[in-house]
């Protein structure tokens, strides 16, 4: 679990701190956005699209399997570009290219584990990384010829003029208890939501939409739309074998051992468990944890006693030490079962340059 979710949780700091440390952070996030609107700090134009997909919480709300669904079907007829910041990359290199759409120029230490996973799963789209986003989408457009930009993680990125903004949102964590960091998992104030085109609701699995995190979406955006998308488990690969997804199927009553280091661990065992698994040890680290040999020895050791399949996520996997891997090493695929119509109509819109009242904008 990431300091910042500890923090808010209440296991490292007592509530009356982190109330006021809440507030000096809400100060500070006024004056910035006070700073665009009074035009202090610029936002910047590029010459293509940009879509921006985020959220306002801490943890995993679905960001990368949307994005890199969204970019897949926009790259059937455009030249895109996933431009992210590159968190807890190693390089100093910045901006710095993970691929170019045709080879992966940098390793997942180099590049951060989440564009290096884009990067291997997306032939054709290159992937750039920088801690000034303007800069590296600047390069992804002169340099690599995008013609669309999907800015992962945008939506706290002010900079950057953005001509779509889709704002997710866990379907059963929502916005937590509505409070700022650290007091809470929000890192903009709920009225923020107004700056979105679009709120996108996202299921992982078969857990239902809470009715509150829709309530507060209207309640203080009345006019934003919402939609649902779902992030189901497609099957399980095995680390080793080219042969392709092992059938869901074939773990039905099996008793594995998973482990992960994602930003919503329960929702990861949760689709194990609706798959048909029995998810007999699990081992929960940070997000975007990088495992150490021993760390690993000590997974794969529990497994070579009790006989049980080991199964982990797809970021995960690129944050393991280098192999060998043992032969019972499976990763769980996720998929988006569909990318919402309504979400889709304002993608062409966008694309086609006919979208008004373009998100971001000072």
């Amino acid at each position: 679990m990431e300091l910042s979710q500890r923090l808010w949780q209440g296991r490292l700091l007592p509530a009356v701190l982190g109330e006021c440390l809440a507030a000096g952070y809400h100060a500070g996030l006024r004056l910035r956005g006070r700073c665009y609107d009074a035009g202090i700090f610029k936002t910047q134009p590029l010459d293509v699209p940009v879509i921006s997909i985020g959220n306002l919480s801490v943890g995993g709300t679905g960001k990368t399997p949307v994005a890199m669904a969204l970019a897949r079907w926009i790259s059937e007829s455009m030249r895109v570009a996933v431009v992210s910041r590159g968190y807890k990359r190693d390089s100093s290199n910045d901006p710095l290219v993970v691929s170019d759409g045709a080879s992966i120029l940098c390793s997942a230490k180099e590049g951060g584990d989440e564009p290096y996973l884009m990067a291997t799963r997306l032939p054709g789209v290159s992937v750039v990384v920088g801690s000034d986003r303007y800069e590296a989408a600047s390069l992804a457009v002169k340099e690599l010829g995008a013609q669309v930009v999907l800015l992962d993680d945008g939506f706290q990125n002010r900079r950057i003029r953005k001509d779509l903004e889709l704002l997710l949102v866990d379907a059963e964590k929502g916005f937590g208890n509505g409070k700022l960091l650290p007091a809470g998992p929000l890192r903009e104030p709920l009225s923020s939501i107004v700056r979105a085109n679009m709120v996108v609701v996202v299921r992982k699995g078969e857990i239902g939409v809470s009715p509150f995190v829709v309530s507060q979406v209207r309640a203080v955006a009345p006019d934003v739309p919402v939609e649902t998308l779902t992030i189901r488990l497609k099957g399980l690969r095995q680390v080793w074998s080219n042969d392709g997804l092992v059938p869901l199927r074939e773990f039905l009553g099996v008793r594995v051992a998973a482990f992960c280091g994602v930003g919503n661990p329960d929702g990861f065992f949760r689709m194990l468990e609706e798959a048909g698994m029995v998810v007999a040890k699990r081992w929960v680290f940070g997000d975007h944890h990088r495992y150490s040999n021993q760390e690993l020895a000590e997974i794969v050791g529990f497994a070579r006693e009790s006989g049980m399949p080991l199964v982990t996520t797809a970021k995960d996997m690129v944050n393991l030490p280098p192999p060998p891997y043992p032969s019972n090493l499976f990763v769980a695929e996720l998929e988006v079962e569909s990318l919402p119509k309504d979400m889709m109509n304002m993608v062409e819109q966008v694309l086609q340059g006919d979208l008004a009242d373009a998100a971001g904008g000072p």
